[in-house]
């Protein structure tokens, strides 16, 4: 079994797209970026023997399922302090997600674990929507947040920024 996982990314890289996640009985999940506790309890019946202690395999299945195998380099300017961060998107609107970002999010017992090209990042259970903005839309508007905790909704899109998973258009908002 060890050996099977090891050879995972290789296995899955030759598994067609469509036939991932694809279980007759699977139920979908309730949103587009989430791993259902179905999914996660399918998967973790496999890999127990691999990895010890469940948190252990849900970051890593997390990570695994975002980790971009595309070009990794991020787009993005230079890093911004979270006042300057703020100001730039009050004024520009809308934040853009990297063109190749892979998204997903999961609930754990203390809250939520956002995964974003293989980075994990964990959040309080009271984030649920803006998890989901993050997984569903490819593009967040400074409206958007009126439903997410304010301040502490930007301060996690001010540090997915400065990772440089997301960006700024060049040109404001009119």
């Amino acid at each position: 079994f060890r050996r099977v996982l090891f050879r995972s990314d290789e296995v899955i890289a030759r598994t067609p797209c469509d036939a991932r996640f694809a279980d007759a009985n699977r139920k979908p999940q309730r949103y587009a970026g989430e791993i259902s506790a179905g999914d996660y309890r399918r998967l973790t019946r496999m890999m127990r023997a691999a990895l010890s202690g469940d948190e252990q395999l849900r970051q890593w299945l997390g990570k695994y399922l975002t980790r971009g195998h595309d070009d990794p380099r991020r787009s993005g300017g230079r890093k911004l302090s979270f006042r300057e961060f703020h100001e730039k998107f009050r004024a520009r609107k809308i934040i853009y997600r990297r063109y190749a970002a892979r998204t997903a999010f999961m609930r754990n017992n203390r809250g939520l674990l956002l995964f974003i090209n293989g980075e994990c990042v964990p959040l309080p259970r009271k984030f649920l929507q803006l998890a989901v903005l993050i997984t569903d839309q490819s593009a967040i508007r400074y409206s958007d947040l009126d439903a997410a905790p304010a301040p502490t909704a930007l301060k996690v899109l001010h540090g997915l920024y400065n990772d440089g998973h997301y960006r700024f258009s060049r040109k404001a908002a009119a």
